[in-house]
């Protein structure tokens, strides 16, 4: 089974109907939540919980929260000690040539960490230096 990261943007995409990158995504989420194995840790969880409090109620919130830990309930892997080193690895690698940024460094350093196959995103950064690192890219967004 394919162990596969979602990208915040990807999440908030799939969560908020009003964006225009919904429905494609939703469309393109669809067989990734079916048949793959998830990933995210703490930092990911944390930021698309900031953009979903500025727009939903507590309670719808918090449903939709839960409904995304549930997805992935086994696999959301604390930002500890070990992945801010190998964050602060990547950064000192790719920062300064690719602009890579440090929440996306956590990403990178949480799939790395744990085996992970491949990470769903439309960031371009993200998708060269994950393509650079060995991980298989998937942009619901493009084409």
């Amino acid at each position: 089974m394919t162990l596969t990261y979602i990208d915040s943007n990807i999440w908030i995409y799939f969560f908020d109907s009003e964006t225009p990158e919904h429905r494609a995504v939703a469309d393109g989420m669809r067989s990734i939540l079916l048949s793959d194995e998830l990933i995210l840790n703490t930092v990911t969880v944390v930021e698309v919980s900031h953009y979903l409090a500025k727009r939903l109620t507590g309670t719808e919130l918090k449903r939709r929260l839960s409904a995304l830990t549930r997805l992935v309930e086994t696999n959301i892997i604390s930002f500890d000690d070990i992945l801010l080193h190998r964050t602060i690895d990547l950064l000192a690698q790719h920062a300064a040539q690719t602009g890579l940024g440090g929440r996306d460094a956590t990403i990178l350093a949480t799939m790395a960490a744990y085996d992970a196959d491949c990470i769903v995103t439309q960031d371009g950064v993200m998708k060269k230096v994950a393509a650079d690192l060995g991980f298989t890219v998937i942009d619901p967004l493009s084409g």
